[in-house]
């Protein structure tokens, strides 16, 4: 994707620093967002590092945001009708997986598959929203396991303070 010259108009662009700290994201995943083209991006003055904060909370929300930061070769990415699929390979590849795991989730019918003659696609869409799926699901066991962990101090500290009362 090349960048376009930003003019004082384009407001919602901002250099990635500040985006990276409105975010939360790395650099290198936004990076990885405008390489794929799905976060716009431009350049005032030669710089290159400003990126659009409302193409970038699209492709948040969509899920992107772990999903591009694996690289696929061209062979693993079709577009059929406007719709991009990838290959159960390139699921994989994206996904971090392997071949074999991304056939069990589409077993699992955690992933859906489409056949185009005789080879299977995935769309792209699918995949962000099922690492998306997984990043909340990791994100709530975490949640949980820290509130497991509260309430074990908050029992030791009831345990040593009984301990003291009754020890008085």
């Amino acid at each position: 994707m090349n960048p376009r010259m930003l003019t004082i108009d384009d407001f919602n662009f901002v250099p990635i620093q500040v985006a990276v700290r409105l975010t939360g994201v790395s650099r290198e995943r936004i990076k990885a967002l405008t390489c794929h083209g799905l976060v716009e991006s431009g350049y005032v003055d030669g710089h290159d590092d400003i990126v659009s904060v409302p193409s970038l909370q699209r492709a948040l929300a969509a899920g992107y945001e772990t999903v591009v930061t694996r690289s696929l070769d061209h062979s693993q990415v079709y577009s059929i009708d406007g719709v991009e699929y990838v290959t159960p390979s390139g699921a994989a590849t994206l996904l971090g997986v392997s071949v074999a795991y991304v056939d069990a989730l589409i077993k699992r019918a955690k992933l859906s598959d489409t056949l185009f003659g005789a080879r299977r696609f995935i769309r792209f869409e699918t995949l962000a929203e099922y690492q998306a799926q997984v990043r909340v699901t990791r994100r709530d066991l975490r949640a949980k396991e820290k509130l497991l962990a509260d309430v074990e101090k908050t029992q030791q500290r009831l345990e040593k303070l009984v301990a003291r009362l009754q020890s008085s």
